[in-house]
């Protein structure tokens, strides 16, 4: 129950935003709102603080470099997947992304805060990895991808930039910043800031949730779901084991590999022309099932 509780605590603030969401006391446009406030305010806020007096070190850099490459591998065995299952080119670009990005900032990090205690070690590897090992590629690789498989012309330069990715250049300033001493009335301001992170993250995904968005074909749906929240961490498990990243850095990645799709990267396929209601779906099916995947994953990595 240790182990279950803290994760399935975070399952609750969920589900309090779907329940704000039945009772219309929210709207689901409101997500919205309360999504640019943590790209903008709160997650920036929140990597300033977790890499503000911390001591870094190479296992970062591998484990960045694992993410990405666990990325890769995961999108090519989703290609080959998905020619079998007879899929559209805009559903194969939208398949391939919703079986690899992974939710790692909205769920990942409030999910491993909670499951580590707040360790600031573990804080750290996951807003590194969640940043630089899938909201960067995210950005860039998928959203080519989504362009590539459904034949929009969207660009990259458009969509990569500090405005997008604000917790980046917050993660290098509190690095950087590190030695100096800043005053205690900031330093509050900015953790208390940070902490509004896990309640309105949670709640937006509850509110982004849409029984609506499971249409089409399930089949591929409920392959692609299977694939993000078990392959994955296998996928993670191998490269981390080849790299030798051991302890708590390798147990806070695969719980980061073994989040649900991104909602992100639904707006990006949807951006770059593939199928953006069909990563939706997946997204709704493997945000339910990581109620029951997360802490079992969990489990088995400590």
């Amino acid at each position: 129950m240790e182990t279950f509780a803290p994760v399935l605590s975070v399952f609750l603030l969920l589900f309090t935003g779907v329940l704000l969401r039945k009772l219309n006391v929210l709207q689901q446009s409101d997500g919205r709102v309360i999504n640019s406030l943590i790209i903008y305010a709160t997650v920036p806020a929140l990597a300033f603080g977790i890499f503000y007096g911390q001591k870094l070190s190479w296992t970062l850099a591998l484990v960045v470099l694992a993410g990405n490459v666990a990325n890769i591998v995961s999108l090519v065995i989703a290609r080959q997947v998905a020619r079998p299952l007879r899929l559209s080119r805009p559903q194969t670009g939208a398949f391939m992304m919703a079986a690899s990005f992974g939710n790692t900032t909205f769920m990942g990090i409030p999910v491993v805060d909670a499951a580590f205690h707040g360790d600031p070690q573990a804080l750290v590897v996951a807003m590194m990895y969640s940043e630089l090992a899938m909201s960067l590629p995210v950005y860039t690789l998928g959203l080519w991808l989504a362009s590539k498989y459904g034949g929009s012309h969207a660009s990259i330069r458009d969509v990569v930039s500090p405005r997008r990715l604000p917790a980046i250049p917050a993660m290098a300033l509190g690095a950087v910043l590190t030695p100096l001493a800043i005053p205690d009335a900031i330093t509050g301001a900015l953790e208390r800031l940070g902490a509004c992170t896990l309640p309105l993250a949670m709640i937006s995904v509850g509110l982004m949730l849409s029984a609506r968005s499971f249409e089409g074909n399930r089949g591929p749906i409920l392959v692609a779901a299977a694939m993000k929240l078990f392959c994955m961490p296998v996928i993670m498990y191998a490269i981390l084991t080849l790299f030798g990243v051991h302890g708590l850095a390798r147990q806070v990645t695969l719980l980061q590999a073994g989040m649900p799709v991104s909602i992100i990267a639904g707006v990006m396929a949807a951006r770059g022309g593939s199928d953006g209601p069909f990563v939706a779906a997946v997204t709704l099916v493997t945000t339910l099932g990581s109620v029951v995947s997360l802490p079992l994953l969990l489990t088995i990595i400590r």
